[in-house]
């Protein structure tokens, strides 16, 4: 089994998936299945906040986004 705590909405997370398969998926994205966040796994086996990375990295080369406009997941109204 695979724990984390997600850091968005700050629940320990316990879900199904083998720890190798797992270490298979360092820096890809993984939805949050209590607050639907977007992660980044992390070389450590925990997650990060994708957006607030994009953010940073955004901010790193000059341009301001908001997390929403990182990763595209706002609602146009």
């Amino acid at each position: 089994m695979w724990k984390y705590k997600c850091p968005i909405c700050n629940e320990q997370i316990i879900e199904q998936y083998d720890l190798k398969t797992v270490e298979t998926h360092i820096g890809a994205t993984h939805d949050c299945p209590n607050c639907n966040g977007l992660l980044m796994i992390t070389d450590d086996l925990s997650c990060s906040d994708f957006g607030a990375e994009l953010v940073k990295r955004y901010a790193d080369m000059g341009v301001t986004v908001s997390n929403e406009q990182a990763t595209g997941t706002f609602i146009e109204f």
